[in-house]
């Protein structure tokens, strides 16, 4: 169960990705397209008759991380900005998807050590868009993320994108945000869930034809036509 402080932790990351990257570039140690999934149950909504309470709620995004990430201010946060992530969500009776967004990754600051991943059409940094239809009750859907934290400071050495599943996160969130314009601040519509299954695997991807399969294909049927009109004459 996610506490208020890891709800902190996620508005200010947010925040971050949008306003705070400053110079500076390192490269992921493994680099392939990865599919990321995070499984959940909403525990509180605002939107109740679209997603209701304990209703199941899934995050699937798809990226490629051989794209370089940015140092954060202040540099203990990397923001891994990702603008082909596809992402698939999924909560009750809601479903939508996105193109963009990016990940962050922190070391030791606002309390813990946090892997999570965002996409919003507002932020600056790790920016994407959501498809056509996205809104609920009229709102538009303005920010959906995850986030998995470790109090204890034990998952991180470094700020490299994890390539594999991992464990000893003890606090865990999702989120999806639906803007209210004209109104005050943290009175947009929320609804938020805890995570029970995360898991870091290889995207299936097609695999590519050899360059000369077409050419030999091409062939054989050149060879076949001239074998049948050969058989024909011969019958004639």
């Amino acid at each position: 169960m996610f506490s208020t402080r890891t709800r902190r932790i996620f508005l200010t990351l947010s925040l971050l990705a949008g306003f705070g990257a400053a110079p500076g570039w390192d490269t992921p140690a493994d680099a392939l397209p990865l599919k990321i999934t995070v499984i959940g149950n909403v525990t509180t909504s605002d939107v109740p008759d679209t997603i209701a309470t304990d209703a199941p709620i899934k995050f699937t995004v798809t990226y490629d991380n051989t794209l370089p990430f940015t140092t954060g201010t202040p540099p203990l946060i990397a923001l891994h900005a990702s603008p082909t992530s596809v992402w698939s969500i999924q909560a009750g009776l809601y479903a939508t998807s996105g193109l963009g967004g990016g990940f962050f990754i922190h070391d030791n600051f606002l309390g813990g050590d946090v892997f999570g991943g965002t996409i919003s059409p507002l932020s600056l940094e790790l920016p994407g868009t959501f498809a056509p239809g996205s809104d609920v009750s009229g709102l538009p859907l303005s920010q959906v993320g995850f986030t998995l934290t470790d109090t204890t400071n034990s998952l991180w050495s470094n700020l490299n994108l994890p390539a594999v599943t991992f464990t000893g996160f003890n606090q865990t969130l999702m989120q999806i945000v639906f803007f209210k314009p004209g109104s005050g601040f943290g009175t947009d519509l929320q609804v938020l869930a805890n995570i029970h299954t995360f898991t870091i695997e290889p995207a299936v991807t097609p695999t590519p034809l050899p360059a000369a399969l077409p050419l030999f294909a091409t062939g054989l049927g050149a060879l076949g036509l001239v074998a049948y009109r050969r058989r024909r004459k011969k019958i004639v």
